[in-house]
């Protein structure tokens, strides 16, 4: 996502506003303690987690899982 500088808006209520919907806009993923599962499912609606390489998304009552075929070490 590009964001737009928000260091020159004055009205700091605004501000604060825009900031807010681009730290948000493409969600946080959550480090989980394990995997999720029907009975312990870790996750509310449309929330991503990531487990042991893996990562999980919650669609109402479906759990996905995305196993990479390949993974990037960033240094």
């Amino acid at each position: 996502m590009i964001e737009k500088p928000t260091n020159l808006i004055k009205d700091t209520e605004i501000k604060g506003v825009l900031d807010h919907i681009f730290q948000e806009a493409q969600g946080k993923i959550l480090t989980l303690s394990a995997a999720p599962t029907a009975d312990a499912p870790l996750l509310q609606d449309y929330e991503w987690g990531v487990y042991s390489g893996v990562l999980y998304q919650r669609v109402g009552n479906s759990i996905y899982s995305f196993t990479p075929t390949a993974t990037v070490t960033v240094t």
